[in-house]
Formats: structure tokens, C-alpha cells, sequence
């Protein structure tokens, strides 16, 4: 069985950026700022070393395209093959 669609609720720039912003308007307590940190953070470091589109972060880009798997992630390169 191969897997056609990647759904990463969690992955989103939208959603972090909607995080940092309740934690400013609201002045949520530390640990959420806490936490901001450590999920940006993640999602940075998988943005760079992933396999992923630069688009795909974003769950607007992966809801336009179907969460279909074959859009977002890169093709494989075969180097030395015509």
C-alpha cells in the first residue's frame, strides 16, 4: 500500500502564526510562549531538512492541492542518468 496524501494538521505556518499572534493579544502566560518557540522551531528545522515542496508548510498550499503526497514533496533527482 503506498501512501497517496500526508495530512499535517499540526505543520502549518498559519497555524503558528495565528499561535504567536493569541499570545500577544491575549498575553497568554509563558509556557504557551514556551511552546511557540519550540513549534516554530520545529517546523523551521523540518521546512529546511524535509523533502518538501518550499509550499508545503503551508495548509492552505496543501489543502489547494488535495493533501495529495506526489504534490508537495520533491522529486527524487537521479544524478549521473540522463
Amino acid at each position: 500500500m503506498r501512501l497517496e496524501k500526508m495530512y499535517l494538521i499540526l505543520h502549518s505556518y498559519e497555524l503558528i502564526a495565528l499561535l504567536w499572534i493569541a499570545i500577544f493579544v491575549f498575553s497568554l502566560p509563558k509556557i504557551w510562549t514556551a511552546a511557540a518557540i519550540g513549534m516554530t522551531q520545529h517546523l523551521l528545522l523540518d521546512s529546511f531538512t524535509n523533502p518538501l515542496t518550499s509550499l508545503a508548510y503551508f495548509m492552505t498550499f496543501r489543502i489547494y492541492k488535495g493533501f495529495r503526497l506526489k504534490s508537495i514533496i520533491k522529486r527524487k533527482r537521479h544524478y549521473g542518468r540522463a
